[in-house]
């Protein structure tokens, strides 16, 4: 079992999804395995038991076993149960889960087409033999705690998936045409959301208010040409909507504590 264990930051050792459809199975092992064991359960139930307590699992929920704990599992026929685990290694591997959030015994991760797509090019990423195949599983294992982290995130603030996707795509829209300033109510409507709901659905979703964010992308184009083209200052403050030329340099450092003229040099 000593190809478990890994110097690296992490490794993924294994990985796949089961459907247990044919009969009732138990797995039990007394001294755990040497590295980390992680059950995500895409439908049905999981039935557990760790450090004497008796779990239920259900669909969207991920349990966790660390290094050397006991496992017993049942995954019972009836229950038609849709499973995937992941076994996994490296020195960061408690560091990284602490960071995550997700260093319980049982987190609601719940289920998303991000999570799953991350979980399957995982799955697939493995069983192939490419170049560099152990860096890339690194990547994507990384990938979907990330992604499992953000839907829990999103979970406890109760913003559905289904919101976070039309925030992803008013943010699209914002980077895309950063130079028009629309309205909250634009992008409201294009949601099909009240101002006040759109408002605090993307601040929670996001991080930021809508016109931090819209500001946020004129500073970042407007950045990018101060540094790699040969357009003056006033232009480049033209070209991203922003007609006044004291505002534009208050708000390049605002945002990047530095003036515009510091990234010409």
């Amino acid at each position: 079992m000593t190809e478990y264990l890994s110097n690296d930051f992490l490794q993924l050792n294994s990985c796949g999804r089961q459907e247990l459809f044919d009969k009732d199975r138990t797995m039990c092992r007394e001294n755990g395995r040497p590295d980390y064991h992680i059950l995500y359960i895409v439908s049905g139930k999981c039935y557990a038991k760790a450090a004497d307590e008796q779990l239920v699992l259900t669909q969207g929920q991920m349990l966790l076993f660390r290094p050397h704990e006991r496992q017993q599992y049942t995954f019972y026929k009836r229950d038609k149960t849709v499973s995937c685990y992941i076994h996994f290694s490296g020195t960061g591997c408690e560091q990284l889960l602490r960071e995550l959030d997700l260093d319980r015994r049982v987190t609601d991760v719940g289920n998303s087409h991000m999570l799953e797509q991350a979980f399957i090019e995982m799955r697939d990423e493995y069983r192939l033999a490419k170049p560099y195949k152990k860096q890339v599983c690194a990547g994507l294992l990384l990938r979907f705690l990330a992604c499992a982290a953000r839907n829990t995130k999103y979970n406890s603030d109760n913003i559905s998936v289904h919101y976070s996707k039309r925030m992803d795509n008013v943010c699209s829209h914002m980077r895309k045409h950063y130079k028009t300033a629309q309205s909250v109510e634009f992008y409201a409507k294009m949601c099909s959301l009240s101002v006040d709901r759109f408002y605090h659905v993307f601040k929670q979703s996001v991080g930021v208010s809508p016109k931090q964010f819209m500001l946020q992308a004129k500073v970042d184009v407007a950045r990018d040409l101060l540094c790699n083209t040969d357009f003056d200052i006033a232009e480049i403050s033209d070209m991203v909507g922003i007609a006044d030329r004291n505002y534009f340099s208050r708000l390049i450092k605002n945002y990047t504590g530095h003036t515009p003229s510091y990234f010409r040099t």
